[in-house]
């Protein structure tokens, strides 16, 4: 360490160590800008990470050769002009290779260290190559030790950059991983050039070199402009996208949450995005929402229904009907509608959810009033019939009974004439409850009138089913009257046969 900084502080010109400090971290902070744009991209990685490799292996050489101008060996240093034309060209190969495999084996255990591996050598193959440019006019010498430890250093920083790499999107992540970057590249530089020795030679004949001087300087000069003009641009360029990006998702967001239907965003089975009505829907908060799979917002048995649409075009799907599971575990029944639309520069899947809660109730609602009837709650004549049919169908298969009664009540016009409307049909609904309790559950009771029942015993010999069934009955037309004494007319009752040819309709 004490080498590294005795070679900074005296072997160099701090003025240009500055510079050469300054232009490193400006093409490191935009080579950390078009990476994060490179992973919000699902371009081709050869233009989503071409530009950030030509603009790091700029900055890592622009680095170079500016220190190197820094540098003051005691004489005038010529440089290799192929050797000199390689270290920039390994730099930007280097880099791309590294950051593609970064790309694509980022999840993999083992692909970010490979990755940082690579840029590390890449920056370390640039260097080593730039001080090989030396040998033009001077005879270098190296220390294997510090090479060894500048190579291992460059790796170091190398793998952590990539390793912080997981968050792009905030301003001091980048920063940092623009930190890791710079380390990594001027770790190697000064440790590198610690264990350089340089004896100067005379120039070799027949060598294309350039001077070290203001062939060379105008040189750094334009490649370092290149990239600071090429980093402010993409600087630039990635604040305009991003704003972009920022303004349509917060339009998408005001529009979604002014809908009352359910509306979010989903990628390869991953909630990206979630309106406030999905909130209020499943019962948690939206950025709960936001990152569970889809399949677990809904009811287990609508999986395979769901997984059936995703194989399927969403042209051509229609508006189907599902459950959703809220976060109380209850399940609510919505009718499911989706596109496919582009969101953050990729293919996704809107979906809308309309709750169908209050139809679902309505429905049931409507079908219970056209079935029954309104005062007494008793099925009505249409359901009778319906319910009469399969029940002498059963009896016919079963070798069993079905018994249909008829009854009415005596003098129910005078209870109507002397007390009034309200207190018959109070009458009825007290005779309706009391009737009930003389049947069992599998038997029917319907009004089919004003004051005429009807009632169908079923899955049991008629006979006695209606020896034990008539006299309550008779009670409570007895009790229904006010009077216990009245003899009321008997009831019609008719056992029908149990074969299923002998239906009689109620007329």
């Amino acid at each position: 360490m004490i080498r590294v900084l005795t070679c900074v502080t005296q072997q160099h010109d701090l003025r240009l160590v500055a510079l050469s400090a300054i232009i490193c971290a400006l093409g490191c902070f935009a080579t950390v800008a078009l990476m994060a744009r490179a992973v919000a991209d699902d371009r081709a990685l050869v233009r989503s990470l071409l530009p950030a490799a030509t603009i790091f292996g700029g900055s890592i050489w622009s680095l170079h050769f500016v220190a190197m101008l820094a540098f003051r060996p005691g004489a005038q240093v010529a440089y290799d002009l192929d050797l000199t034309a390689a270290s920039i060209v390994v730099a930007i190969a280097g880099s791309f290779a590294a950051l593609c495999l970064w790309r694509r084996l980022s999840a993999a255990p083992l692909g970010v260290p490979l990755a940082g591996t690579v840029l590390g050598l890449a920056i370390t193959g640039m260097h080593y190559l730039g001080v090989d440019a030396m040998a033009a006019s001077s005879l270098v010498l190296f220390d294997p030790d510090y090479v060894a430890a500048s190579i291992l250093v460059s790796v170091a920083f190398s793998i952590l950059a990539l390793a912080r790499t997981g968050r792009l999107t905030s301003l001091g992540r980048r920063i940092e991983v623009t930190g890791w970057l710079a380390l990594a590249i001027c770790g190697l530089h000064f440790t590198g050039m610690t264990a350089v020795t340089v004896a100067p030679i005379a120039l070799r004949e027949g060598e294309s070199y350039v001077l070290g001087s203001t062939p060379l300087a105008l040189t750094v000069a334009a490649v370092s402009l290149a990239v600071l003009i090429a980093g402010l641009v993409a600087l630039a360029l990635q604040q305009h996208l991003s704003q972009r990006d920022r303004r349509d998702l917060s339009r998408m967001r005001l529009l979604s949450n002014l809908a009352h239907e359910v509306l979010f965003i989903h990628r390869d089975g991953e909630v990206l995005e979630v309106n406030d009505a999905g909130g209020r829907l499943f019962g948690m908060a939206p950025d709960q929402i936001v990152g569970r799979p889809v399949l677990d917002l809904f009811s287990q048995a609508d999986v395979p229904a769901l997984l059936r649409r995703t194989r399927c075009r969403s042209e051509d799907l229609r508006p189907e009907e599902f459950e959703i599971r809220t976060a109380a575990g209850t399940h609510v029944p919505v009718e499911l509608s989706c596109r496919t639309i582009e969101f953050g520069g990729k293919p996704a899947t809107a979906v809308a959810l309309r709750d169908l809660t209050d139809r679902k109730r309505d429905e049931a609602r409507i079908r219970h009033l056209a079935l029954h009837d309104a005062l007494t709650d008793l099925p009505n004549r249409y359901l009778l019939e319906q319910r009469l049919g399969p029940a002498l169908d059963a009896a016919a298969l079963d070798g069993t009974g079905v018994a249909v009664i008829y009854l009415d009540l005596d003098r129910f016009k005078a209870v109507n004439d002397l007390h009034g409307h309200a207190t018959g049909d109070a009458l009825l609904v007290q005779v309706a409850k009391r009737m009930l309790t003389e049947l069992r559950p599998s038997d029917t009771l319907a009004r089919v009138g004003g004051d005429e029942f009807v009632g169908v015993l079923t899955v049991a010999r008629a006979p006695p089913r209606l020896a034990a069934t008539l006299p309550g009955l008779r009670r409570v037309r007895s009790l229904a009257t006010g009077s216990s004494r009245a003899r009321a007319r008997a009831p019609r009752a008719a056992a029908c046969a149990s074969d299923s040819r002998q239906h009689r309709h109620i007329a």
